[in-house]
């Protein structure tokens, strides 16, 4: 699905990525069920030293850069696609067996994540590179 935003709604702004898309875990006890749903359907992985086998993995490196660096902040590249906040809280949070933090979650609209409560990989892309994104996820076939 790809959204575009009339010019005053864009995202043009690290601000206003952040307003809209995150990329960490929320607090546990001021939104107790986005994290659950955090939790439950946007974390990658694990896989690196997690699970090697894992299908991402290619020539022992994650193809989708997981886990990501930590960042304090999030920015905009020059090709106009959002870098996410994974802020390093200290936080360590269980999930499938396995402790990981900020680093590990996917890009997500919380109130996507609220509709339709499912895995949802959310990115800003504020340039005609969004059209290739989209077309090379229509046409790569099943997983």
């Amino acid at each position: 699905m790809v959204l575009y935003f009339q010019a005053l709604d864009k995202l043009h702004s690290p601000e206003a990525v952040d307003s809209l898309i995150s990329a960490e875990f929320p607090d546990e006890h001021l939104q107790p069920e986005l994290y659950a749903l955090v939790k439950k359907h946007m974390i990658h992985g694990p896989c690196s030293a997690y699970n090697p086998d894992s299908p991402c993995m290619v020539d022992g490196k994650c193809s989708k850069n997981f886990p990501k660096p930590f960042r304090e902040a999030t920015s905009i590249s020059e090709d106009s696609y959002a870098v996410y906040r994974h802020c390093n809280d200290g936080q360590i949070h269980t999930v499938h067996q396995h402790e990981v933090d900020n680093q590990w979650i996917v890009p997500y609209s919380p109130w996507l994540l609220y509709k339709f409560r499912c895995h949802f990989n959310v990115e800003s892309i504020g340039s005609i590179k969004c059209i290739k994104y989209i077309h090379k996820y229509i046409y790569k076939g099943h997983d």
